[in-house]
């Protein structure tokens, strides 16, 4: 099946293509490998000249994207989708891109498949004039919807015909994120062979980390070993204690987690993560078998069912100090078998996207 993968260059702070990275990218990946003709299409929020490269031997295209270029990006579009051939058309990443596959999948008379993997209310984009309203044809128009949660999934059922709404979580690669060992790990990055470390690894906005921060000087009145990593943008906090490292390549980033005693993910609760159940860290993290302190926000605690002294309430001190010191007395955690058992590797969620395209196709 020729198969047209409509996507964003850029996402969560990283170059899906050239950096090979993300959920459109991993997902394309495992098409191709069901022997689909896959093609991807990016559209470049940022740059201004096209790139063309083969990714997993699949044909991928770069090409400047912004509203006051829709009409040239429409047009390469849709020659793309003509000269392959295309039998579907999978639109991904945003609502604009999700419009962008609606207009060539009437102009072809090719099926749509939608992909919703984040709440694209709270998304930048959704404040131009006239988005909120071409997402609502799309929902509508589109022959098959993907989605991120379940709780995203039915809002979703909701506004339109039912049986086509399917959820496809985000995966782990779990070859490349598996526990390393800790003492070559902290070797590697530079970090203390004899502390006990806790971390945070991603976005520093909205995202909880400041109560974590605060929180951080009690929990090492009890253990004075204690110390704190944070890997991102960090370089303004200055605190003993905390180390922080840069954002590093992804490939790099398991060995900042397995360097690790215990994980933590601090959610506040907001629109954004009210709705998640499998974030990319949360997987990673897992597939890495180190034990994981998470707020209650979405549905992630039902991923960490082995562990459920480990999540505590959004914005609650006492309980996020409670959970951080039962983390540390773990001794081993195996998040990889639920993993596994939930089909969270992008191999099963390849075969789920692959066997919707599939029964579209009849």
């Amino acid at each position: 099946m020729n198969v047209l993968v409509l996507t964003k260059r850029f996402s969560s702070g990283k170059d899906t293509v050239l950096e090979d990275f993300g959920r459109d990218v991993r997902l394309a990946e495992q098409l191709h490998k069901h022997g689909n003709n896959v093609t991807i299409l990016a559209a470049d929020y940022n740059g201004k000249r096209k790139i063309g490269l083969s990714l997993h031997g699949m044909d991928t295209k770069v090409i400047p994207f912004s509203l006051p270029k829709l009409p040239l990006f429409l047009t390469e579009a849709a020659y793309m989708t003509v000269k392959k051939k295309a039998q579907a058309i999978v639109a991904m990443s945003d609502p604009m891109l999700g419009s962008v596959g609606l207009f060539l999948s009437l102009i072809t008379a090719k099926p749509l498949v939608y992909d919703v993997r984040d709440p694209y209310a709270t998304y930048e984009i959704m404040k131009k004039p006239g988005i909120k309203l071409l997402e609502r044809i799309v929902i509508k128009m589109a022959s098959a919807i993907t989605v991120g949660s379940n709780i995203l999934a039915n809002r979703i059922r909701a506004k339109t015909k039912p049986g086509k709404v399917f959820v496809v979580e985000n995966g782990v690669d779990m070859k490349l994120y598996k526990p390393f060992d800790k003492a070559n790990c902290r070797k590697r990055l530079g970090l203390p062979q004899k502390a006990k470390i806790i971390a945070y690894m991603g976005s520093s906005s909205d995202r909880g980390i400041d109560w974590l921060i605060e929180v951080f000087p009690e929990l090492v009145k009890s253990n004075k070993e204690l110390r704190l990593l944070l890997v991102g943008k960090f370089d303004h906090v200055k605190q003993d204690g905390v180390i922080t490292l840069k954002p590093m390549p992804y490939d790099e980033l398991r060995y900042a987690i397995c360097a690790t005693d215990a994980l933590v993910i601090p959610y506040q609760s907001t629109p954004f993560t009210e709705v998640a159940y499998a974030p990319y860290k949360l997987v990673e993290f897992m597939a890495c078998n180190r034990p994981i302190v998470c707020t209650d926000v979405g549905e992630m605690k039902k991923l960490l069912i082995t562990t459920p002294d480990l999540v505590c309430k959004p914005m609650d001190k006492e309980g996020l100090k409670k959970a951080v010191i039962n983390a540390l007395k773990y001794k081993s955690v195996n998040y990889r078998k639920t993993l596994a058992e939930k089909g969270l590797t992008w191999e099963k969620l390849g075969e789920k996207l692959n066997r919707i395209l599939q029964q579209l196709r009849r």
